[in-house]
């Protein structure tokens, strides 16, 4: 049950059902080829999937990668991956 606004909603869906933007978020984060729409007070507009927060990571069935994970969490500024300097 939505708490926020329903303003979203999916165009691949069926029946489009209105959603906020957590529940769009929660309902699409595997779903990364759905197209949205969000309604601007007469119509409604297309949006990007990211524009409720869906990032798409590539691998580990679509979690953050482990390695990554750690980055995130300690919350560091470094380079997650370094470059071989062979090349």
């Amino acid at each position: 049950m939505c708490v926020d606004a329903c303003l979203w909603r999916c165009t691949n869906c069926l029946r489009s059902p209105l959603l906020c933007a957590s529940c769009c978020r929660i309902t699409h984060r595997r779903l990364p080829y759905h197209r949205i729409e969000e309604w601007k007070g007469d119509c409604f507009e297309p949006r990007w999937l990211s524009s409720v927060g869906i990032e798409i990571h590539l691998g580990h069935q679509g979690d953050i990668c482990p390695e990554n994970l750690l980055f995130f969490l300690d919350g560091g500024f470094r380079q997650p991956f370094q470059p071989s300097s062979k090349f």
